[in-house]
């Protein structure tokens, strides 16, 4: 069973209540909760660095976080950039993960050309994405990505219009992190799925 299920049963998919969040303070608060979860939940914590496809890197704290027979690690990086935070996912690290497998960036402001967003839906706050994912310095086309994720779209009220994301986990859920890992794990296939089938028409006949 999806556990994405525990989100979707409570409400149908076109409740007027679920909305992303535009005001600035109330970013920032959901900002502050996603991390003090991840914090509290750490078994450990170290200094890291991360590596960017761009060439970029990032220093930050990594933490670690034990779920069943996954492990999860989540680096918050020392400083915010460009009115966003960023939060770097590894499912399962070697010593040899110089890169995160997904990153979730969060504008602290109204921004759709930013992939992350948080929604209010009653007393829940879920953690989103528009649709937006890179493999090896690629954008995956959103109709791929849309398609991909289906079952885990929802409409929300986003400020001026109604828009569809995808729900990658509800902050208030208990299962929060076992549904972070099942997000990951899907991206990292995606990524694959989309360079594997790039590859495949590039093969010359």
């Amino acid at each position: 069973m999806s556990i994405f299920i525990t989100i979707f049963d409570k409400t149908s998919a076109n409740n007027p209540m679920k909305t992303i969040l535009t005001e600035p303070k109330d970013i920032r608060n959901a900002v502050n909760q996603f991390k003090d979860q991840i914090i509290k939940s750490a078994t450990s914590q170290n200094k890291s660095k991360k590596n960017f496809h761009v060439g970029t890197s990032v220093l930050g704290i990594e933490y670690a976080i034990i779920c069943h027979t996954d492990n999860l690690h989540v680096m918050i990086p020392d400083k915010e950039r460009d009115e966003r935070a960023l939060l770097l996912f590894t499912l399962n690290p070697s010593t040899t993960n110089l890169s995160s497998d997904v990153e979730i960036t969060l504008p602290l402001a109204l921004n759709r050309s930013i992939s992350g967003c948080f929604v209010k839906d009653g007393k829940n706050l879920l953690v989103c994405n528009r649709g937006r994912f890179t493999s090896f310095k690629s954008v995956i086309p959103s109709k791929i990505t849309l398609d991909y994720f289906k079952d885990s779209i929802i409409a929300v009220n986003d400020f001026d219009r109604q828009s569809e994301v995808i729900c990658i986990a509800n902050l208030c859920s208990p299962n929060l992190f076992e549904e972070i890992i099942a997000f990951v794990k899907k991206v990292k296939h995606l990524k694959f799925k989309v360079k594997l089938d790039s590859q495949n028409k590039a093969k010359p006949y």
